[in-house]
């Protein structure tokens, strides 16, 4: 998978959840994440290899960050519901 480069990015981190975890959880992100994919990638790409379980299926969620600070896990679009960061961070699948 691809995504966007971000200018301003030094390295990039990949989370992976599943979708029938986030769904059954009413969109919690510490309840349905599965773990790191990527974790300080300097490309703006990833591979995962995995397959879901049948009816299943995965999120990938992508996080740009520079030498001095973290980005965040959180869209910017207007419909979002809640803050994905601290969700994702309590999880004991997250990037380090």
């Amino acid at each position: 998978m691809t995504w966007a480069a971000v200018p301003s990015a030094e390295f990039y981190d990949v989370a992976k959840g599943s979708l029938l975890a986030l769904r059954s959880s009413a969109g919690d992100f510490a309840a349905s994440l599965l773990g790191c994919v990527e974790d300080d990638s300097l490309d703006a790409g990833a591979t995962d290899s995995t397959r879901p379980s049948l009816g299943d299926g995965f999120y990938y969620l992508v996080r740009a960050n520079v030498a001095c600070r973290s980005g965040t896990y959180n869209s910017g679009h207007p419909r979002q519901q809640g803050d994905r960061d601290p969700e994702i961070a309590a999880s004991p699948g997250a990037c380090p």
